[in-house]
């Protein structure tokens, strides 16, 4: 009879156990239903975009509502996401050389390693700053790597066109 109430007590406590957790993921995703509706009001004008950052902090909106705001440094600080923090910083690069701060905007760009998706485009960023700075050798060099390494891609088309530029 011991053996009964021990296995129905061990049984009521994985159910309590299935029951919590199902209840936690079902309570997640409400919140995260709150949150996106948040988000929309803020897309459609109706509340302001601190608020909508109020309730959208330590959530996967965060990040959206950073980049809608061009807060790419901010936005690859709040992910872990390898890959996407490698976006982010190409994008925090671009921002920079969009501002003529090409020293920082180049360290960003060359922060994106070679196994990251985006290499080539920070590749290209590279090529860009070089080009801006003057250093037409070190801008040559960009672009005839990226025509070797990525011939049949969009940058390696940029990079044929851009020799032929920078080479005049």
């Amino acid at each position: 009879m011991r053996d009964f109430y021990l296995f129905l007590a061990v049984v009521v406590l994985i159910v309590l156990g299935v029951w919590s957790y199902n209840f936690y993921e079902s309570r997640k995703k409400e919140k995260l239903k709150e949150i996106a509706y948040k988000v929309y009001l803020y897309e459609k004008g109706k509340i302001s975009y601190e608020e909508a950052l109020k309730y959208a902090k330590d959530s996967p909106f965060y990040p959206y509502l950073q980049a809608l705001k061009g807060n790419y440094g901010e936005v690859e600080n709040s992910i872990e996401d390898e890959e996407l923090k490698s976006f982010y910083r190409e994008r925090v690069g671009a921002e920079l050389y969009e501002k003529k701060r090409f020293k920082e905007a180049l360290e960003e760009a060359k922060g994106v390693s070679k196994e990251r998706f985006n290499y080539p485009s920070a590749l290209s960023l590279q090529g860009f700053i070089y080009e801006k700075e003057g250093k037409r050798d070190k801008a040559l060099g960009i672009w005839a790597t990226l025509r070797k390494e990525f011939p049949d891609t969009y940058f390696g088309r940029l990079a044929e066109l851009k020799l032929k530029e920078v080479k005049k």
